[in-house]
């Protein structure tokens, strides 16, 4: 995906979240739909490098789960946090060279839920900027996460993420 592509791609998902956000009291499956729209525009904003907008999306996608889950007449659904909004800001953090920062947006997933493997691995990659990786850690995200740091593409990444369905 292109440069182009990934700004059209933005503009239309903008366009859709306008839309969600016209109708005056959102349902639970308006809340999801538009929590999972800016969850697609946060990893679009990380694809154009423009990392302050791809936080501010991710919050606001952390912001819709929470009315999504205010709004549910059911059990509890899913975890505190958003997984993947926690996602996006540990790839911006890691892209910026904000170590702590990073460590700490995949530490709220992995609080939630500890098993969550995309979070686990950009936790690793917070810890090994900051020479915190142990050798005798429990489980390896990565066999030689020095190498996996220094390899690490947030583009790249997000580009990814959003071929996944994100």
């Amino acid at each position: 995906m292109d440069d182009a592509e990934v700004r059209a791609q933005l503009e239309r998902v903008r366009g859709r979240i306008s839309e969600e956000e016209s109708v005056p009291e959102l349902d639970l499956q308006a809340n999801l739909r538009l929590m999972g729209l800016r969850i697609r525009a946060a990893w679009l904003l990380v694809a154009d490098g423009r990392y302050d907008d791809a936080v501010k999306a991710a919050e606001g996608a952390n912001r819709a789960r929470s009315a999504a889950m205010a709004a549910s007449s059911g059990p509890g659904y899913g975890g505190a946090v958003s997984w993947e909004a926690c996602e996006v800001e540990a790839v911006t953090w890691l892209a910026r060279g904000k170590w702590r920062r990073a460590e700490k947006a995949a530490q709220r997933a992995l609080s939630d839920f500890d098993e969550q493997i995309d979070n686990y691995r950009l936790f690793e990659l917070a810890q090994q900027a900051q020479g915190k990786v142990r050798a005798d850690r429990v489980w390896k995200a990565f066999e030689d996460p020095a190498q996996a740091l220094a390899e690490f593409d947030a583009h790249a990444y997000a580009i990814r993420k959003l071929g996944d369905g994100a």
